[in-house]
């Protein structure tokens, strides 16, 4: 079947990113908004009593970590033909943002096995003590055929350095 195909590339890729001399670890956290249901809209999102469209707009929110991982630079954004966006929309993003592969290190079939996605927190881990914080903005792809081999467009999160 055609669909195997981007099956074994997936377990590839997955693979690739465990295992590469150049992978780095880090962790995955979550972004959680922290609105309840008692709020004038009823528990949907707010800013300043207007509604708002997605969690990146939220003041009141914490991050809940999923998990280690293990992080592969890949080349700089460039879009082209058959490159997939997040929402199935045309692309949108600048060239030249940081593009990276995460993969979880436990394995798919553990209750712990997580995928990284837009708005989690990826803190790279590249040794000696220092910690780099990203922002997903976005998921992509360079295949045509799901499921897609992602790739996450990174943000730096400056905000989020300590003591550099």
């Amino acid at each position: 079947m055609l669909t195997n195909i981007p099956k074994q590339v997936n377990r590839v890729s997955r693979q690739l990113v465990l295992r590469h001399p150049n992978s780095m670890d880090c962790s995955v956290q979550r972004k959680t908004v922290n609105r309840s249901a008692e709020t004038e809209l009823g528990g949907l999102p707010t800013l300043g009593g207007a509604g708002v469209l997605d969690s990146e707009d939220e003041a009141d929110f914490s991050f809940t970590a999923l998990g280690a991982g293990r992080m592969k630079f890949a080349d700089t954004f460039t879009p082209d033909i058959g490159n997939m966006s997040d929402d199935d929309t045309v692309i949108t993003y600048a060239e030249g943002m940081i593009q990276a592969q995460v993969e979880c290190s436990a394995d798919p079939t553990d209750s712990a096995y997580f995928v990284a996605d837009k708005h989690d927190l990826v803190i790279a881990e590249p040794g000696a003590g220092i910690i780099i914080p990203y922002e997903v903005v976005a998921v992509t792809s360079k295949g045509d055929i799901p499921p897609y081999t992602r790739l996450l467009l990174l943000n730096p999160r400056e905000d989020l350095l300590v003591g550099i």
